[in-house]
């Protein structure tokens, strides 16, 4: 039964990695003045506070400031990772490029679900780490966290599609 919910989540996870629209024009723009990288300080600030006090709560730590040092940290690796590794293709792709150029014309949101598997992948093992000793139940922390961090990659995500607007 519980490889079976396993499968199906995966499935789904899947699912909607699959593209909607497909489009052959390779030029992108950007149809709002706003961009994903405008909006990243305030969403991850947001982050970094529901996940700060979901985690204390749901698993009985009283020390905020362990929590947000390991949540802080980690926050901030796996929102720097997907730039750092898209900055790596364009460089591989057309040769050094202004970081900025990739900023700009990057044809994607920042936020999806390969973001989601990164910011799991990154956040768990780094908060897990550094709030273990502090719980009773290392199962339920490890819960929370997974759960605190598709909270939140939902609510950046419908942040960015809100203010961000862009077309092939």
């Amino acid at each position: 039964m519980k490889n079976r919910k396993t499968t199906l989540i995966i499935v789904f996870l899947l699912l909607l990695s699959i593209p909607q629209v497909v489009s052959a024009n390779s030029s992108w723009c950007w149809i709002s003045e706003t961009r994903p990288y405008d909006v990243l300080p305030v969403v991850a600030v947001a982050t970094i506070l529901i996940e700060v006090v979901m985690i204390n709560r749901c698993a009985g730590l009283k020390s905020y400031y362990r929590t947000m040092a390991c949540v802080t940290v980690a926050n901030l690796l796996s929102f720097v990772c997907p730039y750092i590794v898209n900055y790596c293709r364009l460089i591989e792709g057309k040769g050094y490029q202004p970081i900025s150029d990739m900023f700009e014309h990057w044809p994607v949101y920042t936020v999806g679900i390969c973001f989601l598997i990164v910011t799991v992948a990154v956040e768990l093992p780094i908060v897990y780490l550094g709030l273990r000793k502090r719980v009773e139940d290392t199962k339920k922390l490890k819960r929370i966290i997974v759960i605190a961090n598709v909270l939140t990659t939902i609510m950046v995500a419908v942040v960015e599609r809100m203010f961000c607007q862009g077309h092939w």
